[in-house]
């Protein structure tokens, strides 16, 4: 309410109508049925579940599971009482995952489980953190985003928005995000690993073409790749090695391997 820089009348207005239920113990069918009984008394035009497996009552990669709780459980409350559902669901351990090269119609199965949630949900945002910074997020609008009116800068339709997290002590808020903060914060991040894995095996490779290449395909600023490759240099990790030029100073090239004339970074 803060962030949002509401009147006292307003704020008044959104205590009265804003129903907040903690729930430690019902899952399952009798989560359901707590949910039914409430509504009987109070109706509402919006429900918001968070998180979806503290009320699920079984394992949420069980097609009768899912099934059983948003079709059957669910969707007869929707119909009778005509509310909305927002439905809060995490992804799965995200270690390892390459996203780089997903599409919307793959982020519209980044929940965790089974995919019968995706086919029942009407659409779906997807939050994920930039690496960057750890308060700066995306918004994907992965399923139906074509109906959000998104536009980008120059007025396009566009499916993500980027939100950060408040800046304010105290304040919890979402804000949009500047440019300048979308551009420092979507910079991947860079690991020896990612090193390693671009140098050939068997044979060296030109330092300064490496270190470009690196920058291009991580967005990472060329001090920093450098500064990485130093460290490793420094640590044995990878080698250095000159190879001769005519009429100018020696190529730096690096490798894997210690060619032998490993000279000082």
């Amino acid at each position: 309410m803060h962030g949002l820089g509401l009147s006292d009348h307003e704020r008044s207005n959104v205590h009265k109508n804003t129903l907040y239920i903690t729930e430690r113990f019902r899952i399952g069918d009798k989560f359901i049925s707590l949910l039914g009984e409430i509504l009987a008394n109070r109706p509402v035009d919006l429900l918001r579940i968070d998180p979806l497996q503290s009320f699920l009552g079984g394992d949420v990669s069980m097609v009768d599971v899912v099934t059983s709780f948003v079709q059957a459980g669910l969707n007869p409350l929707l119909q009778q009482y005509n509310f909305g559902c927002i439905i809060c669901h995490h992804t799965p351990k995200t270690h390892r995952r390459d996203t780089t090269a997903w599409k919307a119609s793959d982020w519209q199965y980044a929940g965790a489980g089974s995919a019968v949630l995706t086919n029942w949900a009407r659409a779906i945002m997807v939050v994920d953190p930039c690496e960057g910074d750890p308060g700066l997020f995306r918004f994907i609008a992965a399923k139906r985003g074509g109906r959000i009116g998104w536009t980008d800068k120059h007025g396009a339709a566009a499916n993500i928005r980027h939100f950060k997290h408040a800046r304010e002590s105290g304040v919890i808020f979402w804000e949009g995000a500047t440019d300048d903060e979308i551009q420092s914060g979507t910079q991947k991040g860079l690991s020896e690993n990612d090193i390693l894995a671009l140098l050939p095996e068997s044979e060296s490779v030109s330092k300064t073409v490496f270190i470009y290449d690196l920058n291009q395909k991580h967005g990472v600023g060329i001090k920093k790749v450098t500064s990485l490759v130093k460290k490793m240099l420094d640590k044995k990790k990878i080698f250095q090695s000159s190879r001769p030029r005519s009429g100018t100073r020696p190529e730096m090239m690096l490798s894997r391997f210690s060619v032998g004339d490993n000279v000082p970074e």
